[in-house]
């Protein structure tokens, strides 16, 4: 496809299958037409969920993931691949392969461990096998505080914490990292950290809630990418793009709201 006679640009998502739209594969597909992408999906998990919480969850085989991969990869050009729910020691061993294989020149990890709702998303010993193999094939990593905490084993209260978390991601994995800190009370504020300088991006915090804001920032993240902006200038307008979603998330269910991932359109 074309844009204004350029080619679209390509984001994959590698990620589970929320029937709510909210999170995983399709809402990354969303997010990525949002900003004129083309978007591609290979699912890794199917989940039971609704908007209030996550019932359960099938990963799906290792193998059946990289034929998955290897179709796509042999048919289309990808530019960015953007990473979610991964499930199991198989897939991300899978992943790590295709990434491997492939030299994608930008890959983005959100690394989903639990739901919101407290649900599992990641087995737990597959948690080593991420940190140190995974994300040194990133360009960025976007844990929440929650994800963070878990990875280190560490408690994070503030900022500070923030900082010495960030240092320590980014020794480990030797990639940027961009902890998301909207759990912290005031306004919102994520903390960027490249192995050199540290940058906050901070935002007005909105009353409302959403499911699936953190698979949105990193896709969004991804998309921005994808059409040729830098890291920087990647996050910022991935930060707006949450906002001006966030504002416009809408109840349809019984439980949190759920994204306009096209507030723009409108």
């Amino acid at each position: 496809m074309s844009l204004k006679g350029k080619k679209q640009p390509v984001v994959l998502s590698i990620a589970g299958f929320d029937p709510t739209s909210g999170a995983g594969v399709t809402a990354d597909i969303k997010t990525f037409a949002a900003f004129n992408c083309y978007g591609l999906a290979v699912t890794t998990a199917i989940t039971v969920q609704d908007t209030a919480k996550v019932h359960s969850s099938m990963v799906l085989s290792a193998d059946l993931v990289t034929k998955q991969l290897n179709a796509l990869s042999e048919d289309i050009a990808v530019d960015v691949v953007k990473i979610g729910m991964l499930g199991d020691n198989e897939i991300v061993l899978a992943v790590i392969d295709f990434l491997v294989s492939q030299k994608t020149k930008f890959v983005i990890i959100d690394p989903l461990i639990y739901s919101t709702s407290g649900y599992p998303l990641l087995e737990e010993t597959a948690k080593e096998l991420v940190i140190n193999k995974l994300f040194p094939l990133a360009t960025l990593i976007t844990p929440n505080l929650m994800e963070t905490a878990i990875l280190l084993n560490e408690t994070i209260l503030d900022l500070e914490d923030m900082k010495q978390a960030a240092a320590k991601l980014n020794l480990i994995s030797k990639t940027a990292v961009l902890i998301k800190g909207g759990h912290l009370s005031g306004d919102p504020i994520d903390l960027f950290y490249n192995g050199k300088d540290y940058k906050i991006f901070s935002s007005p915090r909105i009353k409302q809630t959403a499911h699936g804001t953190g698979c949105a920032l990193s896709s969004a993240i991804s998309a921005a990418l994808a059409c040729g902006n830098d890291l920087i200038k990647s996050i910022e307008i991935a930060k707006n793009f949450l906002t001006n979603s966030l504002m416009s998330a809408q109840r349809l269910g019984r439980g949190d709201n759920l994204l306009n991932h096209f507030s723009s359109f409108y």
